[in-house]
């Protein structure tokens, strides 16, 4: 493993693209570009919720 990756992070990141997320400048944000040691955050489930609400 390099040391920073967590492939469950990664692979959270990878489904947000799969489900119509883009990267997010957000440093916290699962989305974000360079990578994030976060797990989804308020602000990736506010993003799914402004793609899939009614």
């Amino acid at each position: 493993m390099v040391l920073g990756f967590l492939p469950s992070l990664t692979a959270e990141h990878e489904l947000g693209h799969a489900i119509g997320l883009d990267h997010e400048d957000s440093q916290t944000s699962v989305m974000e570009s360079a990578g994030s040691n976060h797990g989804i955050q308020q602000a990736d489930i506010d993003a799914v919720l402004a793609l899939y609400s009614e």
